[in-house]
């Protein structure tokens, strides 16, 4: 049996510029199949204002997005909307995230049981292997 770990991954010395959008792929393993180990992730983002779009695709124990700001996030009142890429409809997934300041950094985090829940919400056979996928906005 095959002891997978969960990944660590910290992708906040990248300089991202313009949309984002953010994968954890599965791998298959001689022996062992295809597995999906949950990844616990930090990503700095460009912004995490009003009508900023994330695309999140795959499995996390947890997802960081970090944004660098001059002002104080925390001090506005932000909307969170996630959608299943199949689905025709967001669900507003305010009180599920968790917003935190530490300096000039803002940071959502956004538990992977909530990236399932919703990423494979619109599933359209039992039979769907797909991994999760979905859309964020902030408002």
């Amino acid at each position: 049996k095959h002891n997978s770990r969960i990944a660590r991954c910290d992708l906040s010395k990248l300089r991202i510029i313009g949309p984002v959008s953010i994968t954890t792929i599965g791998r298959q393993i001689t022996g062992v199949g295809w597995i999906e180990p949950k990844a616990t992730v930090s990503l700095e983002v460009p912004q995490l204002e009003s009508n900023t779009t994330i695309g999140i695709f795959g499995y996390y124990e947890s997802l960081e997005l970090k944004c660098k700001s001059k002002h104080a996030l925390l001090d506005i009142d932000f909307k969170v909307f996630a959608q299943d890429l199949a689905s025709d409809s967001a669900v507003d997934i305010s009180a599920k995230v968790t917003w935190s300041q530490a300096g000039s950094a803002t940071t959502l985090s956004i538990p992977g049981a909530l990236i399932e829940q919703v990423g494979l919400s619109a599933k359209s056979r039992p039979d769907d292997v797909s991994a999760p996928g979905l859309v964020l906005l902030i408002q």
